[in-house]
């Protein structure tokens, strides 16, 4: 039970990531995603009971990984959480776009908007402020 317990609370995380991303989709570089998903693209993961929907979410039959479980519990437990298993690749996935900077998730339309609002920002900072009033009248 705590072992499909703690696989309801991986397909739930991964099915809460995979909306964020794709509510990100207008912005994030579609290659993120993509890669997320690819890791769940094992037969072995639907064999023991962990499938994709059309949406690319997960869906989790809980009949089939207690069979599994049950038939050949070394093999499933170390498919789910051992070293290559799908905790530890989504883990080292989710790492590893942590240690990037959050510009190059972007795709290149909107990297494109934040280059030109850094600009746009630059040159306000550079360019002087308007001088006008009673001061400058009665100088010119």
């Amino acid at each position: 039970d705590k072992v499909i317990a703690q696989v309801k609370d991986l397909v739930s995380s991964y099915n809460t990531m995979h909306d964020r991303l794709k509510e990100a989709g207008g912005v994030m570089n579609s290659s993120v995603r993509k890669s997320m998903e690819s890791l769940i693209s094992s037969s072995t993961y639907e064999r023991i009971g962990i499938h994709r929907n059309g949406d690319g979410t997960l869906k989790l039959d809980e009949e089939q990984l207690k069979k599994s479980l049950s038939s050949n519990f070394e093999q499933t437990t170390k498919a789910i959480s051992g070293n290559y298993g799908l905790a530890d690749r989504l883990s080292s996935t989710a790492e590893r776009y942590n240690e990037v900077q959050a510009s190059s998730l972007l795709n290149s339309k909107a990297r494109q908007v934040q280059q030109f609002a850094m600009y746009q920002s630059s040159m306000q900072m550079a360019m002087p402020i308007q001088a006008s009033g009673w001061v400058v009248n009665r100088l010119y």
